[in-house]
C-alpha cells in the first residue's frame, strides 16, 4: 500500500469533509435564523471555514495531480484560496464579541471560572456568524 498517496488523498478528503460541514452549518444556520443562505456565507466565520476546505482541496488535488498543467491550475487555486482565507481571518480577528456581564466580586475561584466561561461563551458567540442577538431561544 502506498500510505504517500493515501496521506495526499486524505487531504483533499479532509477538504470536502470542512466545505460539506461549512455548507451543512449554513444551511442549519439561515433555516433557525430564517435568513437567506447568502447572508449567513457572507460572514467572516462561514467564509474563513469555506475557504480552509477549499485550500486543502487544492492541496490535496496538487499533490495528486499527474500533470504539469494539472498542478500549475491547482497551485493557483490553492494561492487564491489561502489568500481569501487569510483575509477571512483577519476579518473575523476584528469583529467584536459581545460582552458578557461580569460577576459581582466574590471568592476567587468563582471569578474565575465566571472569567472562564465567558471566554468561552464569547468564543462560541462569536462562530455564530448569522446571529445578531447572540445566544437566544428562537421558535
Amino acid at each position: 500500500m502506498d500510505w504517500l498517496e493515501v496521506g495526499e488523498n486524505g487531504v483533499w478528503l479532509g477538504g470536502l469533509a470542512a466545505i460539506l460541514s461549512c455548507l451543512s452549518w449554513a444551511d442549519w444556520l439561515a433555516a433557525r435564523n430564517r435568513a437567506r443562505l447568502r447572508a449567513c456565507f457572507a460572514t467572516p466565520g462561514l467564509q474563513a471555514w469555506l475557504n480552509l476546505g477549499l485550500t486543502l482541496l487544492s492541496v490535496g488535488l496538487f499533490l495528486t495531480s499527474h500533470s504539469v498543467l494539472a498542478a500549475v491550475l491547482w497551485a493557483a487555486f490553492l494561492v487564491a484560496f489561502a489568500a481569501q482565507a487569510f483575509v477571512a481571518l483577519r476579518n473575523l480577528r476584528r469583529v467584536a464579541p459581545p460582552a458578557v456581564p461580569r460577576v459581582a466580586a466574590g471568592p476567587s475561584h468563582g471569578m474565575t471560572s465566571a472569567v472562564s466561561i465567558g471566554r468561552v461563551a464569547n468564543g462560541l458567540i462569536r462562530l455564530e456568524p448569522c446571529s445578531q442577538r447572540g445566544w437566544s431561544a428562537h421558535p
